[in-house]
């Protein structure tokens, strides 16, 4: 562990190096409080993101990231926090991926693995930060949430559901043509045209929070016999065997089989409010530049053109 610790300081201490020697990045030099910001974690970010990284437009945001990433390792650091349990083990993992690179690997890899390992530290160092939730805290916030009426507790739209993955999008245009001409989704499956069944669909009620293709307020309009055609995901189909409304769900009430449903989302709640003061706290204790041009932190960051 001793070992461990020391590669964490050699390599944290090589960033600084870094920074000093190469810091400008396809986004500008940055500086934290005149201190440049290594070059290498912007290009790992970009390689690690590559597919969704739209400069100028998320520039903002890659800024940000970084440099968040970079001002939660240092204060980790400065509290001298030791990393724990699992987060423990992925900063070795990512130590060791990027230790055990071959000489002739790419730039390219080379800078994603580092942002990796910078990532990894700076999530481990915001957990620690965050400090820990006692059950408490939990249902205290659970109550306020109740009072507040937060839609993943109160008036929460439940629905049973068969999700259907078809081959593509073509697939699934048929098959919204022939429902639209009169079939029904039971005939379709006797024809053995549904593809095959979402292998993780349950047979209980389930909220609809966080599905990426259906948002609460959306689910409290559907009814039993509705068909889903998310546009997010161009080869599914879901059908909606029947739906009901949750007017309060309670501490210990199980949905889907799990009765910590209300608790992980008080939980939640807790641990983003905390982490919203730590990371404001540091992020108004410091000075960023970039390009000599001095840059607040936004909370919003716009889109990727389409």
């Amino acid at each position: 562990m001793r070992i461990f610790r020391l590669t964490i300081q050699c390599f944290l201490s090589t960033l600084l190096v870094l920074g000093a020697a190469a810091a400008q990045s396809d986004i500008g030099m940055v500086k934290i409080d005149g201190e440049p910001v290594p070059a290498v974690l912007f290009e790992g970010y970009r390689q690690s993101y590559k597919d969704n990284y739209c400069s100028p437009v998320t520039s903002d945001k890659v800024r940000e990231d970084v440099v968040m990433s970079v001002l939660l390792v240092r204060e980790g650091q400065r509290q001298g926090h030791a990393i724990k349990y699992a987060d423990a083990y992925a900063v070795k993992r990512a130590t060791e991926l990027l230790e055990k690179l071959p000489s002739d690997e790419s730039i390219e890899t080379r800078q994603r693995l580092t942002w990796e390992l910078q990532r990894q530290l700076a999530d481990a160092y915001r957990q620690v930060l965050v400090g820990d939730i006692d059950d408490a805290t939990v249902l205290e916030r659970y109550r306020q949430a109740i009072e507040e009426g937060h839609p993943e507790l109160v008036n929460l739209p439940l629905l049973r559901r068969t999700t259907y993955e078809l081959k593509d999008a073509s697939e699934r245009e048929a098959i919204r043509l022939a429902i639209a001409s009169g079939a029904t989704i039971r005939q379709l499956e006797r024809e053995g045209r549904l593809g095959i069944y979402d292998e993780y669909q349950r047979e209980d009620w389930a909220p609809v929070v966080r599905t990426g293709y259906l948002q609460p307020e959306q689910a409290a309009k559907l009814r039993a016999g509705d068909i889903l055609y998310p546009e997010r995901w161009d080869t599914t189909i879901v059908y909606i065997h029947d739906t009901k409304m949750l007017s309060r769900v309670r501490p210990y009430h199980p949905i889907a089989g799990d009765n910590r449903f209300a608790r992980r989302v008080a939980r939640q709640l807790v641990y983003e409010e905390r982490l919203l003061e730590v990371e404001s706290s540091l992020r108004e204790a410091v000075n960023v530049e970039q390009d000599g041009n001095v840059v607040q932190a936004l909370l919003t960051y716009p889109e990727c053109a389409e």
